[in-house]
């Protein structure tokens, strides 16, 4: 068991998620987890084994309680002993994050009839297109079991209600959150130095190195930059599948020279001090 109620009259909130990996959901939730008041009593659930160093040293900074169940999506048997871990922690609120989550978690709370928690599904992203049409069919049938839908934008409302078949007001609007205090801390002004290596402009991105963040269209622009301003520096910050491919990309268009790509950051201070400008592709 993760927690121990010694206080009734906190809400034990149990938040749930696929995985604690690079992205920017992930972080949100972790974000969110930091920044709970002593009303609320917090624990987070992650169904996979994979866990960012950084997630942990971050969750176990703020004093957040947190196990991995280390599940797969092709064994039924974990729909079972999730079923026996929402029941063995009895929380008021089962918060799900991500696709696995909003099928297999809530399935599991659902299952535990008037004993189950008041479930909560946050979609981060657009079900049309990062759910599997088995996760769209689950969702939809789960629908009228989940208390709440959040999204994270009025556009993403609209397609969550046409794909989950929810009214209006069961879908919420809360855009993400962010703790700005940790850019009141000071940053490592050698390592930004170093991220800069002296040229007159550095511009730069963050983000998972995915299809939808589109970083190749960032780098595409980059010859125009460097024939404005030769010394231009391009920071492409961040992990994912795409990484190769994308410098493949700059070698093609010959700006290898100009674009350093950082990789995964945790000391996102340094790197946004770094940056003159920032670019959202």
């Amino acid at each position: 068991m993760i927690h121990n109620r010694k206080d009734n009259h906190k809400i034990n909130v149990l938040h749930m998620v696929d995985h604690l990996g690079i992205g920017g959901a992930q972080n949100m939730l972790v974000n969110l987890l930091e920044s709970f008041g002593p009303d609320i009593h917090a624990s987070l659930c992650i169904l996979t084994d994979r866990i960012l160093p950084s997630m942990s040293e971050r969750l176990n900074s703020a004093g957040i309680e947190f196990q991995s169940l280390e599940l797969t999506k092709l064994n039924p048997l974990g729909l079972l002993r999730l079923r026996s871990f929402i029941k063995k922690e009895n929380p008021d609120i089962l918060h799900t994050h991500l696709q696995f989550s909003s099928t297999y978690g809530v399935a599991a709370a659902i299952s535990l009839g008037s004993e189950r928690p008041v479930i909560v599904d946050h979609i981060h992203s657009n079900p049309f297109t990062r759910y599997t049409v088995f996760q769209r069919i689950g969702c939809r049938i789960f629908a009228p079991a989940v208390k709440s839908h959040i999204a994270v934008s009025s556009s993403l409302k609209f397609s969550v209600q046409k794909a989950f078949n929810k009214k209006p007001e069961a879908v919420r609007i809360i855009p993400p959150g962010l703790n700005l205090d940790i850019f009141k801390k000071s940053c490592d002004e050698s390592e930004v130095a170093n991220l800069r290596r002296g040229a007159r402009r550095v511009i730069g991105t963050v983000g998972r190195m995915a299809k939808e963040k589109s970083i190749h269209v960032f780098l595409n622009a980059v010859p125009a930059l460097l024939a404005d301003e030769p010394d231009t520096r391009i920071l492409i910050v961040g992990d994912g599948l795409l990484l190769k491919t994308l410098k493949n990309l700059a070698k093609n268009l010959c700006i290898s020279h100009a674009v350093t790509f950082t990789g995964y950051r945790h000391d996102i201070r340094s790197v946004y001090n770094a940056m003159d400008a920032f670019v959202l592709p």
